[in-house]
């Protein structure tokens, strides 16, 4: 009997990204099982060398903004009934070694959404949802981890359960994007908890 092996995917933003996004595609590939890379609208070649090196690469008409190229990644991720999607910038190799720590959670299914957050501790937080404001922040640190996580807005790497990519679809342009998700998958009473990176 064959064993199912769930299906981990990278989703990598990418605007003007030329010259790193060939290393940042090799690098997500040692983690994944397949890397779809959004173009937005580039007017270099990042599409180009996304694909060369092996990347399926969505391209947007026109920059877009952030929060559009996590739209059609998200979209792209139902299509594929993705187990996993993880998200990471085009422009940093360093914490794409982190995936296998962010996936885990979900794997055991412990979380839908797992955030990266730099200068965590190992215990890390956990947001639910709950409360006037949909979100529950369970721990200080959680709080400070989410806060750390959304205030770059494209920046760092998360990663996204099967119920979490069904149930948003980010409608912000912009970082904001990054900020609306959360709160949306909290609404939608997703399990939100943050890992150190």
């Amino acid at each position: 009997m064959t064993e199912v092996r769930p299906l981990v995917i990278a989703g990598i933003p990418a605007y003007n990204a030329e010259q790193t996004i060939a290393q940042v595609v090799e690098a997500a590939k040692q983690y994944v099982h397949r890397v779809v890379v959004c173009d937005d609208g580039s007017v270099d070649r990042t599409g180009d060398r996304a694909a060369e090196q092996g990347a399926e690469v969505i391209r947007l008409t026109g920059h877009r903004g952030y929060g559009a190229s996590l739209a059609a990644l998200f979209r792209r991720g139902r299509e594929l009934h993705t187990d996993v999607l993880v998200t990471a910038d085009a422009e940093d190799l360093r914490m794409l070694a982190d995936i296998p720590r962010l996936v885990m959670p979900i794997l055991k299914d412990e979380a839908d959404v797992v955030v990266g957050a730099r200068r965590l501790g190992e215990d890390g937080g956990v947001m639910v949802a709950g409360g006037e404001s949909g979100l529950l922040l369970v721990t200080p640190r959680a709080h400070t981890a989410a806060s750390q996580a959304t205030r770059g807005g494209s920046g760092g790497v998360r990663a996204y359960g099967r119920r979490a990519v069904e149930a948003v679809m980010p409608t912000e342009r912009g970082t904001g994007a990054s900020t609306e998700i959360l709160r949306d998958a909290a609404e939608r009473g997703c399990v939100i908890t943050e890992v150190g990176i």
